[in-house]
């Protein structure tokens, strides 16, 4: 079997999106908004996992601006900083733009 293996999907953002929200419970009137906040926090550590795991093979630009995003919603702050992430993230940090 190959070490690296990738998969084309023939799926949009968009459609990963409205799968995410029904998981978390958005479109269902009967699950609380407390239940929907820790389905969505789960569901947002579970992806910046995923981000740590394969930080590698996303493109700089990409990579930082996703870090961004969860560094301004708080995850970020509960990493060490000699986690590779944290390094690739801060040696990024100068060198791309905000665009914020």
């Amino acid at each position: 079997m190959p070490e690296n293996l990738k998969l084309q999907l023939p799926i949009s953002l968009q459609d990963i999106l409205k799968i995410w929200g029904r998981q978390v419970g958005y479109f269902d009137k009967d699950v609380p908004p407390e239940t929907q906040e820790i389905k969505y926090m789960n569901a947002l550590m579970e992806l910046f996992s995923l981000l740590a795991k394969y930080h590698e093979e996303i493109a700089d630009h990409d990579f930082i601006r996703i870090f961004r995003f969860f560094k301004d919603a708080g995850f970020a702050k509960r990493l060490h900083p000699d986690t590779a992430i944290a390094k690739r993230a801060g040696k990024l940090e100068n060198s791309e733009p905000d665009m914020a």
